[in-house]
């Protein structure tokens, strides 16, 4: 028997519980849902017979089972089912087992609606949660989809105002879909048909408008309701996560750091934020979780380009003005290795021992006396003790062991920051811009080929640095990537 359906005023994609007697429980088979009647569709108003609609059950006890309304069973638009309903059970080998239609059967499915999006200030490629009910998941195979159409003015942070409205409405793809209640969407910035970025995202200002759910299931589309709201787009900010591979660890043991590493690592990350401190560029050590855009520059042991790099760009091509917001600074690129460069990217901690002529055997013109001074009370190869951890802090050798720290953290972290430089588009030099260096040799110029930047201006030592970017240089990141 079937006695009850509730609630009896529901969403899309809303769970409905069936209240019977004698379901088959899950191993036993089949307990199916057949309902029959007419659905009054809202908006627009039209009636749809239905007949014979099949809906399997998710059976939790005898009396008690569930399931989901999903758009194949009443479409997308809001609306009341009237009808009857009947419970059939099927076994192996048997017949359906029918119960008496359970009759004046109603079922209100509201219209979809979104209730809240957050956060209200965001930037490019940053992750967005829009709240509400009703929704549809992405499914090729089913034919649906919710996307957010975004009606309204947006006024840019110079007082140009761009008008989405009607057919220049703005459409969010979600990222991902959280049942029928959350969506999750990403403010892309896409390359237009005449080769300039566009989307919202691009450019900071204010959005005043509404944000509606828009529903697809097969040829059918519905708008429902929406929500009144204003989104603040911030300028852009470029992360670059800084990932620290287990072989770029490992290698400080040839160094005499290996448990002074987390000093060094953090010299890393605040050396780069220093170089970049003008510019909307943040260097970070963990993932970020609230942008789905970012960079990434991967720092390990050994070089395995086989070159005894101290770092490298591999990524594809020039990026010019930064069209891309989402490098990936390491790893092995086909594409760049078929084109006859290095295929490995990133930064290579043991490479940095070259600057040492002791090590180097005088095969490098950028090897330095200074390393030696510097880093030989600790790197074993020179003869040296490693550092403890507690040195930092206290004993005879604690001013060594935080200047080898700071020396070590400004080496590698130098390279970071022109690498990403590379991935970021520099160097635009004036009526040279497909060159990826400055001209020549320049005073403690980040951008300046790696030949032309000797150790002193590197580490910072001897009066030495600190490392800058050239005028022009300069001009560009902050046409590019402003501090807002």
């Amino acid at each position: 028997t079937l006695s009850d359906i509730t609630p009896d005023g529901v969403y899309v994609g809303d769970s409905l519980q069936v209240q019977a007697t004698d379901l088959l429980l899950p191993g036993e088979g089949q307990s199916l849902l057949v309902l029959n009647g007419d659905f009054i569709v809202a908006s627009p108003p039209m009636t749809r017979p239905l007949h014979g609609v099949v809906i399997p059950l998710t059976a939790q006890s005898r009396t008690r089972a569930s399931f989901t309304l999903a758009p194949d069973k009443f479409g997308i638009n809001p609306g009341d089912f009237v009808g009857e309903g009947t419970l059939e059970n099927y076994t192996s080998g048997s017949e359906a087992m029918p119960s008496v239609p359970l009759t004046d059967l109603a079922i209100h499915v509201y219209s979809p609606v979104i209730d809240e999006f957050s956060p209200e200030t965001v930037r490019r490629g940053q992750r967005v949660s829009v709240s509400g009910r009703g929704f549809v998941p992405t499914d090729a195979v089913g034919e649906s989809a919710t996307l957010v159409q975004l009606e309204g003015i947006f006024k840019t942070a110079a007082g140009k105002e761009i008008s989405y409205q009607g057919n220049n409405a703005m459409l969010l793809f979600p990222e991902a879909i959280d049942g029928n209640t959350g969506l999750e969407v990403v403010l892309r910035v896409t390359v237009g048909v005449d080769g300039a970025l566009e989307g919202l995202g691009l450019i900071p200002g204010t959005f005043m408008g509404t944000a509606y759910p828009e529903l697809f299931f097969g040829s059918e589309s519905f708008v429902g309701q929406g929500l009144d709201f204003t989104l603040t787009v911030a300028p852009q900010l470029q992360i670059v996560y800084v990932k620290f591979l287990p072989s770029f660890d490992e290698s400080f043991h040839a160094f005499g750091l290996h448990e002074t590493r987390n000093a060094v690592k953090e010299r890393i990350v605040a050396r780069c934020n220093r170089d970049y401190s003008a510019f909307n560029v943040q260097f970070v050590r963990e993932r970020p979780e609230d942008y789905a855009e970012y960079s990434v520059i991967e720092l390990s042991g050994q070089d395995p380009n086989g070159a005894n790099l101290l770092g490298l760009d591999n990524t594809t091509g020039k990026d010019t003005n930064n069209l891309r917001f989402n490098d990936v600074v390491g790893g092995k690129n086909a594409e760049t290795e078929e084109q006859g460069y290095y295929a490995y990217g990133g930064v290579f901690l043991e490479s940095f021992l070259m600057f040492s002529p002791t090590i180097s055997k005088g095969k490098t013109s950028l090897s330095s006396f200074r390393f030696d001074e510097i880093f030989s009370p600790f790197v074993p190869e020179l003869g040296g003790s490693p550092a403890t951890a507690g040195e930092l802090t206290g004993g005879s050798r604690t001013p060594q062991v935080q200047e080898a720290v700071r020396v070590l953290g400004n080496l590698v972290g130098g390279t970071v920051a022109h690498e990403i430089g590379h991935s970021l588009g520099l160097a635009m030099v004036p009526s040279h811009e497909a060159e990826y260096h400055n001209l020549g040799d320049n005073p403690a110029w980040l951008m300046d080929s790696g030949n032309y930047r000797p150790f002193t201006e590197r580490a910072e030592v001897d009066g030495d640095g600190p490392e800058v970017f050239s005028p022009y240089n300069f001009d560009y990141l902050n046409d590019i990537l402003p501090k807002g």
